[in-house]
């Protein structure tokens, strides 16, 4: 799997697709902690094209979103359809995770600027 990284301002979105099983859940686990280690603080996760996600996958999200929220940023998720909002809720995640139905959406989550690090 590769995830394409863009930038919008100072959120970096990362476009994932097809099936975020144990395979791709490496390759994602080793985005985000690239992604994290260069101080990025707000990501943002195009869930539009994901149709699978298995456990490994929720630990990589689980991983980013502590890993972000450490350094006072966030995580959002955009696009989630319907069957994955299902494994979401199955997993209990559904309401550690913050979904928005578009990427416009997700991106006025954002705070317009960059706070200070404590």
């Amino acid at each position: 799997m590769t995830i394409p990284e863009e930038r919008n301002g100072k959120v970096v979105v990362l476009r994932l697709t097809g099936m975020v099983d144990s395979e791709a859940s490496r390759t994602l686990f080793e985005k985000f902690t690239e992604v994290i280690a260069r101080g990025e603080r707000y990501l943002l996760l195009d869930f539009r094209e994901v149709n699978f996600i298995n456990s490994t996958g929720l630990g990589a999200l689980v991983y980013a979103t502590r890993k972000v929220a450490s350094a006072w940023g966030k995580l959002v998720l955009a696009g989630v359809t319907e069957p994955i909002q299902r494994i979401f809720k199955i997993s209990g995640l559904i309401s550690t995770l913050s979904m928005y139905s578009t990427e416009a959406a997700a991106l006025g989550s954002f705070p317009l600027t960059v706070p200070p690090q404590p």
